[in-house]
């Protein structure tokens, strides 16, 4: 099995295409934001069910990730992953509704709380063995608004799964969507990245360029390492996906990959935050809206030690199996 790991001539045109046209999108409205984003991608024809087999109108994870990744970038408050997801499931291109994704995995718990930029019309519940589309308003689903001054976050959405008639269980949707969670919050972390690294070149101090210092050099080329082994594990877990593998191995690359990326993001984006000094901490720098949505995403679909945890168990299982065997 052979995995590429570099875009082909299509997925960089495509690349390059999203982030020139949402670095293009007017900001400060968020609905005006949304009705941008929307026909960007309606434009582009990626807003699509993804599917293993690639028929008709469907799009590959490949391709997912890429959308979701520059949306992340942008920080986009239209909902990319609920809209794929949403379009996954029902099978069909979707455009118009606000989808908000709710991980309900863990069927411990008894209800699950997610945050949207705007009332979300669907509430996509992507679990163990299912995963379906809640139109809203639902008697499972409580919506309420929060602060108007809440950046990223003006409306919490609980689903009360004690009261769904639906059963929520493991399905191979679950990688799908944590690995495009992944891809995101690299979106999100890279943009951080490249702000920090112009406000290097251009921030002086003694006279020249704070980038010229080599403490600062060091710390900047860690966090890039940080970014590429967090996309190496996204890139990787897409792949997988695309092929014909097992669905415990393809679950098993989406949890890597969402337990690297979440903490490699996190670390990205507090550093990108500090290293703009006093500025960085501001309401008008913008930077913190970016992290909130990376430790949003992060503990929407687990952190990062419930993860690693996951995947530790899972490789010692195998390995008793292995000596009994």
């Amino acid at each position: 099995m052979t995995l590429a790991f570099c875009y082909n001539s299509e997925q960089q045109l495509l690349c390059d295409t999203l982030r020139r046209s949402f670095a293009d999108i007017e900001t400060g409205d968020v609905r005006n934001e949304i009705v941008q984003a929307r026909r960007i991608l309606e434009e582009l024809s990626v807003i699509a069910p993804i599917s293993q087999e690639l028929t008709g109108d469907q799009i590959s994870l490949n391709t997912a990730i890429i959308v979701a990744e520059e949306a992340g970038r942008a920080c986009m408050s239209y909902p990319v992953c609920g809209a794929l997801l949403c379009s996954t499931i029902t099978n069909k291109s979707d455009f118009t509704a606000n989808s908000i994704v709710v991980f309900a995995c863990n069927k411990t718990e008894m209800s699950f709380v997610a945050v949207a930029p705007i009332k979300p019309d669907n509430l996509v519940v992507i679990g163990s063995e299912t995963s379906f589309v809640l139109p809203l308003p639902h008697p499972s689903v409580r919506i309420s608004e929060i602060d108007e001054n809440t950046v990223g976050a003006s409306w919490m959405i609980e689903l009360k799964t004690d009261d769904l008639d639906q059963e929520i269980g493991e399905s191979c949707l679950q990688a799908a969507a944590l690995t495009m969670n992944a891809a995101e919050m690299l979106g999100l972390s890279s943009g951080l990245f490249d702000k920090a690294v112009a406000f290097m070149s251009d921030r002086e101090q003694f006279g020249q360029p704070i980038g010229r210092f080599q403490v600062l050099r060091h710390r900047i080329a860690d966090e890039w390492v940080r970014l590429e082994e967090a996309r190496l594990a996204v890139e990787f877990s897409a792949c997988l996906h695309s092929t014909q593998a097992n669905e415990d191995d393809i679950l098993h690359a989406a949890r890597i990959a969402i337990a690297v990326t979440s903490e490699a993001a996190r670390n990205v984006a507090e550093f990108a935050i500090q290293i703009h000094g006093a500025v960085g901490f501001t309401w008008e720098g913008g930077l913190h809206a970016a992290l909130k949505r990376i430790r949003r995403l992060s503990l929407s679909s687990g952190s990062a030690e419930s993860h690693f945890e996951k995947i530790g168990h899972n490789y010692l299982t195998k390995l008793e199996t292995q000596k009994d065997t």
